[in-house]
């Protein structure tokens, strides 16, 4: 996947992608991708996972230092709080669905 800040945040894009052999690049509305994440509101923490280990994995390297996991997990909770705003999800049912997934209470 790439352009998942711009997806999953609204953020601007920071990277143009050009394929080197012919590709089929699949296109998500954020319709429906409001569709799908206010039906199953715990996709955004599986959706927010790789790009915030990413960015943990980046800035660690950029500062030389080992980033925690749980310093990633911190970053997953701040990029899913962004994905709800941006979806305009309503939060307690997300957590809910975060919490069951985890094991945990809401």
């Amino acid at each position: 996947m790439f352009g998942e800040r711009t997806f999953l945040l609204g953020e601007p894009r920071s990277a143009t992608v050009v394929p080197v052999i012919d590709a089929i690049v699949i296109e998500i509305s954020k319709s429906a991708m409001t569709s799908l994440l206010q039906a199953r509101p715990e996709l955004a923490t599986h959706l927010a996972e790789v790009p915030s280990k990413r960015h943990a994995l980046n800035d660690a390297r950029l500062n030389a230092m080992p980033q925690t996991i749980a310093e990633s997990d911190g970053l997953i909770d701040k990029m899913v709080d962004r994905i709800v705003v941006f979806f305009e999800i309503k939060r307690q049912r997300a957590r809910v669905a975060n919490a069951a997934l985890s094991g945990t209470e809401a």
